[in-house]
């Protein structure tokens, strides 16, 4: 049976940073990504707020989906304007 079950949330951030401050620890930051209700919690635990942000996949691939469908409509608008081009050249 795994002994992380047997600790609360506090105890487990507490152990893992104590782990991190080790003298012989290779790390030198700790970085936790915090949800908007969880951000006291790490708070109090020490952590300091940098500013990063990150996106989350659904946000990417909404992203990527609006610039496909833009690059999508200027693929079809330049369609459009080559078969005017061209019908307009045969009727010559």
């Amino acid at each position: 049976m795994y002994m992380y079950k047997f600790f609360s949330c506090r105890a487990q951030v507490e152990l893992i940073i104590a782990g991190c401050e080790a003298k012989d620890s290779p790390y030198e930051f700790l970085i936790a990504q915090a949800t908007d209700g969880s951000i006291p919690f790490y708070e109090r635990m020490g952590f300091v707020r940098v500013g990063a942000i990150t996106v989350t996949p659904r946000e990417a691939e909404t992203e990527r989906g609006e610039e496909e469908v833009i690059l999508l409509l200027v693929l079809v608008l330049l369609l459009l304007l080559l078969l005017i081009v061209m019908s307009s050249s045969c009727k010559r």
